[in-house]
């Protein structure tokens, strides 16, 4: 992946199972227009710090990625986290929800926030989705887009993507976010992945001083 991107871009994140292990929450960036200030892993359980835990009834360790950006056009700051939930338990989807929440504010607070990933539940879910967007105060860039794509399922399954199907995968930016574009981009001859991509482009509100 990183050699498509191209020699400008940078990867950052370790694998579920520890170390180089297991599936990624990786997160890729522009070099020339992103600085990597800090950044590191965080497990979704009861014990986040420790690599590959489990505690909540899921069906395999589930974590996340940050990274704390400084944009070198406009100067501000913001942290990026990029994560995968559970698909089985319920449960588990929920108290992650709530450990997102409560780290956003411990790795950078007061900074804009940007989450994205597979939440393997439908937008609107109020367990995960409604509590990342108001004990988060983030908001949903497909919702809030000044122009949006066709509306897809974005677990297609590699079979033919279903109009209006549910929205599993989101880019969540906190309250106040500019959003000019959000869209699900159909695969083109081989599909890469069982999800098809979202993507936004996003203003991110001026960072505090």
């Amino acid at each position: 992946m990183l050699t498509a991107l191209g020699p400008g871009y940078a990867r950052t994140g370790r694998g579920r199972d520890g170390g180089g292990e297991g599936e990624h929450m990786a997160v890729f960036h522009d070099r020339e227009r992103l600085e990597a200030l800090e950044h590191g892993d965080f497990w979704l359980s009861d014990t986040p710090q420790v690599p590959a835990s489990e505690t909540w009834g899921g069906a395999c360790p589930r974590m996340a990625t940050w990274i704390r950006f400084r944009d070198l056009v406009t100067g501000g700051e913001f942290l990026a986290v990029n994560t995968h939930l559970d698909h089985v338990s319920a449960y588990a989807r929920s108290r992650a929800a709530g450990l997102l929440v409560e780290r956003f504010d411990a790795l950078a607070p007061g900074l804009p926030v940007v989450l994205t990933g597979d939440f393997n539940t439908p937008a609107g879910d109020p367990q995960v989705h409604g509590v990342l967007l108001s004990k988060g105060s983030l908001e949903d860039t497909w919702e809030c887009a000044e122009e949006r794509g066709a509306a897809y399922g974005t677990f297609h399954d590699y079979r033919p993507p279903v109009a209006g199907g549910p929205r599993i995968d989101w880019v969540l930016a906190s309250r106040g976010t500019g959003v000019r574009e959000a869209s699900a981009l159909l695969p083109g001859g081989t599909a890469p992945s069982d999800h098809l991509p979202v993507r936004a482009v996003v203003e991110l509100p001026p960072t505090p001083r």
